[in-house]
């Protein structure tokens, strides 16, 4: 007899197919005549989690004539079955229309399931063809979900919805699937639909659906009165389900409308359940984070929190930390030893992380005074043993998530948090300076005490008496870092170096014997590992950060430890092979090239440098072990990028040679570090000669080598080598655009493949993928800026560039919107044109707009320019394409979910229509100037909460091109809307905010504008009784003028200088370090070092294009001209205005007495200064001579350098 009765109704239209899925399901069997039902039983007997289930369903009639009789099956029903037939879409509009309300009329709680019946109906060509005729097709999948989410979003609106919701999650007695499933639709609904006052940001977007419903008062009252319970009650796939809604609900209503919640959270950490234990840990780090980086307005409800909650984790961690788990009360029984001491690590794990999220930003005085007992906590956590521990995983994946290893890892990230930010004096920044008291008293009592158990450690793991995760090991190696430059913990450390050195950093920096498995067994894997860049994170791999704690310890203590440092790589070296294996002589290598920045700045010990590689460097291009082949040209990429220099022409020789020779190597990984590095060799101009003539050959190889495996890396390898031979490539651009195209879009195919196999799953292949499509698009761009005059090429390549940005936007892959922006960019730029083929790309760049690219505007923007620019006459004669760049600027100034910067854009988009398109805007010029006095006006707009300072700027400047566009119609405007004197006053105000040449000019050329109309009207209208301070207007501007347009010749010529002259200001070379006083005190950043140490790191030999790396001055940093081409830069300022004054003079207008009545005689005799400038030929004599100047001075410069 079975346990469990369970009665199911089942309704839908006549003929759907309820009865033949009622049929097949209790009897297996499918009938082969249609009999119309009106009431019919069946029995099922099935088997769910154990236990039988007996399943009473009921068959019911469809028809209209049965709605009388329909309801009577409806009572004691636990199920409903709506149907739908596949090949009937009138059926699915009924679940709608007629279903859903009847079944939430007479069955209001009970879970409803939509099937949809005769899905072989879907291709059936008979059934496609008969819907066909009636407009119609077969239901899809898209529909029927569509209209079961549309009945979701309907039930939401419904108090006690949610509660319902929970409930089924909350309850033992249904299926765990169907817990699991309503707890995610929870947690989405919560998140979209719940008030939010927090600043937290969602890891993924929220469905749309779910954002336009409220939650009722009853149902958050519910939520906060059953939420804890449930957490601590329901099995662990739910709880953790179950978390963000309580992240959501803390977030929004803790403290104001839920002050309940910590004292409830403290009482249940005061329980003896390790359930309810756990529920309240996982509330209180949900009320921490609440805080993390919350200001000083927070500070003093996050101090209540604390000083709460903490004495009880602090009681509750002690306890924990001393009694043996099989003495542990707390813990249900009977349970194992093994789970026993699992559970006490999961708590304390949670317990520590709670502490790690409170110190995230500050260090609470309370937390302070409370140093001691809690580094006490810490330090027996650390000291606890774990390989032989009760419960310890083996199985070395579930060994990192096992709670005593997630414990052991947050004990060692906070002694570092509490040393590195809080806890050293000398290495406090000023901003900090309030916990001076703390970091001297922890520098003094606990930071020796603390690396001295981290030796400890270091040493059971050494001599394999203990176990230690990679996080711990990360975290050992950091605070061994921190330790470096101040004197009390350097004292400590110093003597330990040597055993450090050789027995624990030294093998983390040896490949692994699994990692030389993976090298010759599985190279692509190996490659991604080493080279991806969305890749395990940085804590997590010791190789790493060894790496910088050797660099550290060479740049820190220089004097006591450089030399000792490169003596034990030279011996491992030497002794190699004799006493030493293939792995050690690989960590040698790297150890060389991850010190390759410190000895290159060290001049004295470059002789033996040379030497070294000579000796044992540059034989192991010919290693039998293909892994020390690869590491030697890695050795040979490092020095190159920290700018190393060859006194002898053989080395370099022998550098390339063996890097060529790698090129060809059986091995994936050596060919891959050849390939990275042979770019770094080209900058020397011997190598580039003779890579010149092979280049053709060398590209066909990489290109190979890129689609062997998708390394980003290697993309940006390509494009240095395509910026380096722009002119050897050329006979090869065609060819190379179409390879780099089918790349693209085989990369496309293999990301949408496995996002359609993954849905919303992480999967880091397909993000480097992504990154190397980007890298495509822009050695493309690279290959389109070499190009620039040889126009037969590029119209070749401009097929395929073409081709790959429409696919980008019409497949709105947005994240290569940008570089696919770029590329169109640069390639209407090398043309000079707008192509047919461009033209249809807009329509596609407009339509993007309008639904996903709304945010792209601003990298939207240089295409649409150089549609403006180069396209002018087509989009005059084409009002559809006028219209479309208008709706562009409308929206982008009007739209509330774009920001003050996009406004700008628009600003700019607007300037560009009127400098471009004179004389067929006219009726556009009221829209822009409605909308930027809008903002001249009131200095905010209705809908940013603020307008900055740049988009004022840009705001005026639309005003002065409209009235330079047409004067006559831009002041008809400004006068009949009461905007003229504003306007005026503003722009007059700001003429000294006016830096760059271009803004200059416009001011000049709209004064010129408006003076010339000033002549045509009476002599009482407002604009002749404005001349003189037009004028004098024109007097400040001009002043101002030629040092604008130095500046703008300066710029032009530092962005054509190449990227690398000057690189030796970077460092001076000298061995300072090696000759300084005393080694063993404290090492302080000053800011000039920091500075220095930051340029240096960015040394690294860029191949961006100019534009990546001009440095713009300060005063023009609102625009950046010398990157843009206008009309105006063909227009002289000095003879536009001397011919407006001309004309005013030979006309007699009383214009001129109104001028020259306003003017000192100093003024009069600079206006005669300018004019006469003009005469003589403007700007372009005043260009000349500021180009001999400036080369004079950069003469005189390079002299005396």
């Amino acid at each position: 007899m079975s346990e469990i009765r369970r009665k199911l109704v089942i309704v839908g239209d006549g003929a759907c197919g309820k009865t033949c899925l009622l049929i097949v399901f209790s009897k297996g069997t499918f009938p082969e005549v249609y009999v119309p039902t009106v009431f019919e039983n069946y029995v099922a007997d099935v088997e769910v989690d154990g236990k039988r289930v007996e399943l009473a369903l009921w068959d019911t009639a469809g028809q209209e004539d049965y709605d009388r009789l329909r309801p009577l099956s409806y009572p004691d029903s636990n199920v409903i079955l709506i149907c739908f037939a596949i090949d009937s879409p009138d059926s699915l509009d009924n679940v709608q229309e007629k279903w859903i309300s009847e079944v939430l009329h007479f069955c209001q709680g009970l879970p409803i399931v939509l099937v949809g019946c005769k899905k072989d109906l879907r291709t059936d060509p008979k059934t496609i063809e008969e819907l066909r005729r009636t407009s119609q097709k077969p239901v899809t999948p898209e529909e029927s979900r569509h209209h079961a989410e549309a009945h979701l979003n309907q039930l939401q609106a419904n108090p006690g919805f949610l509660s319902t919701l929970f409930s089924l999650v909350a309850s033992a007695d249904q299926p765990l699937p169907a817990r699991q499933a309503a707890a995610i639709y929870l947690k989405n609904f919560t998140r979209s639909s719940y008030d939010h006052q927090s600043t937290r940001i969602t890891a993924k977007p929220i469905d749309q659906s779910l954002q336009n419903n409220k939650i009722s008062d009853q149902d958050r009252t519910f939520l906060k009165q059953h939420l804890l319970q449930a957490i601590a009650s329901v099995p662990s796939s739910i709880s953790t389900l179950l978390l963000p809604t309580l992240a959501v609900i803390i977030s929004s209503d803790y403290p104001d409308r839920w002050p309940e919640v910590l004292p409830q959270t403290i009482n249940l950490i005061g329980s003896n359940e390790f359930p309810l234990i756990q529920a309240g840990l996982l509330s209180l780090l949900e009320i921490m984070r609440l805080y993390r980086w919350s200001g000083r307005d927070k500070s003093q409800l996050r101090s209540n929190a604390i000083t709460l909650s903490f004495p009880i984790l602090l009681q509750l961690a002690q306890s924990l930390i001393s009694h043996p788990p099989e003495n542990y009360g707390l813990l249900p029984t009977p349970t194992s030893l093994d789970q026993a001491n699992s559970n006490i690590g999961t708590l304390l794990y949670l317990i520590l992380k709670i502490y790690k999220t409170s110190i995230t930003a500050e260090l609470p005085i309370f937390q302070q005074q409370q140093i001691i007992p809690w580094g006490q906590l810490f330090l027996a956590v650390i000291r606890k043993p774990l390989k032989n521990s009760p419960g310890f995983p083996s199985d070395p994946d579930d060994q990192d998530r096992w709670g005593w290893s997630k414990a052991k890892k947050w004990s060692y990230f906070i002694l570092n948090r509490l040393y590195s930010r809080y806890g050293s004096p000398s290495q406090l920044p000023t901003n900090m300076l309030q916990y001076k008291p703390f970091a001297d008293n922890f520098i003094s009592s606990f930071a020796g005490p603390i690396l001295r158990l981290y030796l400890e450690q270091v040493e059971l793991f050494i001599q394999e008496h203990d176990w230690m995760s990679r996080k711990v090991i990360c975290h050992t190696i950091i605070f061994f870092e921190e330790c470096i430059r101040p004197k009390e913990t350097w004292s400590v450390l110093k003597p330990q170096i040597p055993v450090l050195l050789s027995h624990f950093i030294f093998p983390l920096l040896c490949i692994t014997e699994d990692e030389v498995c993976e090298f010759e067994n599985q190279p692509e894997d190996y490659v991604r590992s080493q080279f991806a860049e969305f890749f395990e994170d940085i804590c997590s791999n010791p190789s790493t950060i060894s790496a910088g704690f050797l660099l550290a310890l060479a740049s820190g203590r220089k004097k006591t430890m450089f030399m000792s440092l490169l003596t034990f790589i030279t011996d491992v070296c030497a002794k190699y092979p004799a006493d030493h294996t293939p792995r050690d002589k690989d960590g040698a290598l790297r150890s060389l090239a991850h010190l390759a920045t410190v000895i290159t700045e060290t001049k004295s010990i470059r002789p033996n440098i040379e030497e070294f590689f000579s000796t044992y460097v540059f034989p192991e291009f010919r290693s039998e072990h293909a892994f020390i082949r690869a590491r030697t040209c890695e050795v040979v990429r490092k020095f190159e990028i920290a700018g190393s220099e060859w006194s002898k022409q053989e080395l370099l020789n022998t550098a390339y040679q063996g890097v060529t020779q790698c090129l060809s190597d059986p091995s994936l990984p050596v060919r891959v570090q050849a390939a990275l590095t042979l770019p770094e060799l080209c900058e020397h101009p011997q190598v580039h000669e003779g890579v010149a003539p092979h280049i053709g050959q060398i590209m066909k190889g990489l290109l190979a080598l890129s689609n062997e495996v998708d390394l980003d890396s290697l993309t940006q390898a390509t494009r240095s080598l395509v910026s380096k031979f722009s002119d050897e490539l050329l006979p090869f651009a065609a060819d190379m655009s179409q390879a780099l195209h089918q790349s693209y879009m085989r990369l496309m195919s293999e990301i949408a493949d496995a996002r359609r196999r993954l849905g919303d799953e992480d999967d880091d292949s397909s993000e480097e993928k992504v990154l190397v499509a980007m890298n495509i698009l822009k050695t493309l761009q690279q290959l389109v800026v070499g190009l620039e005059g040889n126009v037969n090429v590029l119209y070749q390549v401009e097929a395929a560039s073409i081709s790959l940005i429409k696919y980008t936007l019409k497949e709105e892959i947005v994240e290569i919107y940008d570089e696919a922006l770029e590329l169109l960019d640069s390639t209407q730029f090398a043309l000079k044109t707008i192509t047919n083929e461009q033209w249809d790309l807009f329509e596609i760049v407009y339509d993007v707009y309008k639904t996903s690219g709304a945010d792209f505007v601003a990298e939207m923007f240089p295409s649409l320019d150089n549609y403006l620019t180069y396209g002018a006459s087509y989009i005059s004669s084409h009002p559809d394409t006028m219209n479309k760049m208008l709706d562009i600027y409308l929206s982008a100034m009007t739209s509330k979910t774009l920001s003050c910067s996009d406004r700008i854009i628009a600003c700019k988009l607007a300037d560009s229509m009127l400098l471009c398109l004179r004389g067929h805007a006219d009726g556009a010029v009221p829209m822009f100037l409605e909308h930027t006095m809008r903002i001249i006006q009131r200095g905010i707009t209705t809908i940013d909460p603020i307008t900055t300072k740049a988009l004022l700027m840009h705001a005026l400047e639309v005003v002065l091109n409209a009235i330079y566009y047409n004067p006559g119609i831009s002041m008809d405007v400004l006068i009949k809307n009461g905007w003229s004197s504003e306007f005026f006053g503003e722009w007059f105000s700001r003429l000294s905010s006016f830096k760059r040449t271009h803004d200059k000019k416009l001011s000049l050329l709209a004064i010129s504008a408006i003076l010339s109309i000033s002549i045509s009207e009476g002599v009482d209208n407002i604009l002749a009784q404005s001349s003189g301070q037009l004028v004098l207007g024109a007097l400040t501007l001009f002043e101002s003028l030629p040092d604008a347009i130095r500046t703008r010749f300066e710029l032009e010529k530092s962005y054509n200088l190449d990227s690398d002259d000057g690189s030796d200001l970077c460092s001076n070379g000298s061995d300072e370090d090696e000759n300084g006083e005393n080694d063993d005190e404290d090492v302080i950043d000053q800011p000039e070092e920091i500075y220095r140490g930051h340029v240096t790191s960015s040394r690294t030999k860029t191949h961006d294009s100019p534009s990546d790396n001009v440095t713009v001055p300060p005063s023009s940093l609102w625009s950046d001209e010398i990157l843009w081409e206008t009309p105006l830069d063909r227009l002289d300022a000095y003879c536009e205005f001397a011919a407006v004054m001309k004309n005013i003079e030979t006309s007699g207008h009383p214009v001129l007495n109104i001028i020259t009545n306003s003017l000192s005689t100093d003024q009069r005799d600079r206006l005669q200064k300018i004019l006469k400038q003009a005469n003589e030929g403007g700007e372009q004599v005043m260009k000349g001579h500021i180009q001999e100047a400036v080369q004079a001075s950069r003469s005189w410069a390079q002299e005396i350098s």
